[in-house]
């Protein structure tokens, strides 16, 4: 890993346990709140092992066994690894309001001057009330039925929760499908250079995670998990997407993500978006 990429990973870590120890993730075995978005993407590529699971009434019930990343998906987890492009935190509460009595923790002077490599992090900083870090409590617009999350053990042994790497990336391919359209809408006014290099990042991220993850996932069961998703989420970005079936945006999606799948791994990236194409007739019956 060259040096640059393994800043960025001791910039997401210090950040982490800075938040994790002022803000605990977890109370009487209860987990209060985890990491999705940017922060969670970092520590899953930088991560030793992970277990999935679930949580009900707060507490979290593992699903399989743990599973350990292997230096080839390690590899692929690298390609993906970059700074924060807004700068603004993902979190998850599990427990309502959690982090109202935290707020102090947020500001931005207090993190600068708790965590050296934040600026590392996070190149463009978004200021939010009283000079905080921008805090986007990802449940707030969301029907959450239950949460998906996993437990990511680091590289020096510190436990996580963090959203599920799987769900993390059927979130990435709704998130990538939403910059391509706008991309693509932008150009027809003349262009909008912003939109394109996220689209571009998002196949990046999305490769890399279909990559460094999906192999290590024993059985891999597309239909169930994305039935597990479109349940447990009502107002998911994937169910959004398929709802408005836009087919020829998935298949584009599918052409420039092509030329990124490892080799070997053709034919469960083809399956997982043939079951995605599959769900546009089906998502109704759900």
């Amino acid at each position: 890993m060259d040096k640059e990429k393994q800043l960025i990973l001791d910039a997401a870590n210090q950040y982490t346990e800075y938040i994790t120890k002022n803000i605990p993730q977890t109370h009487n075995d209860e987990v209060r709140y985890y990491f999705s978005g940017s922060i969670a993407m970092l520590l899953i590529m930088g991560a030793k092992s992970f277990l999935r699971g679930t949580v009900a009434g707060k507490k979290f019930k593992p699903r399989g066994e743990n599973i350990e990343i292997d230096p080839s998906s390690q590899t692929c987890l690298e390609q993906g690894i970059r700074a924060s492009s807004s700068g603004d935190v993902d979190v998850v509460e599990i427990e309502d309001d959690y982090f109202l009595g935290f707020s102090s923790i947020y500001n931005t002077k207090r993190v600068r001057q708790n965590c050296s490599l934040t600026k590392t992090l996070f190149p463009t900083w978004r200021e939010y009330l009283n000079g905080s870090i921008y805090l986007d409590l990802l449940n707030d617009d969301r029907k959450i039925n239950a949460h998906n999350i996993a437990c990511i053990t680091l590289k020096d042994g510190t436990k996580v929760y963090t959203i599920d790497p799987v769900d993390l990336i059927f979130h990435k391919f709704a998130d990538a499908i939403s910059a391509l359209r706008t991309s693509e809408n932008a150009k027809a006014k003349g262009g909008d250079e912003y939109s394109d290099k996220k689209y571009k990042k998002d196949i990046k991220d999305f490769c890399s995670l279909v990559n460094g993850i999906l192999p290590l996932i024993k059985d891999f069961d597309v239909s169930a998990t994305l039935d597990e998703i479109l349940t447990n989420n009502e107002q998911s970005a994937i169910k959004s997407l398929i709802e408005g079936k836009d087919e020829e945006s998935a298949r584009k999606f599918y052409q420039d993500c092509k030329p990124h799948i490892k080799s070997g791994n053709e034919q469960l990236f083809k399956k997982l978006f043939e079951e995605i194409l599959n769900r546009f007739a089906l998502v109704k019956s759900l």
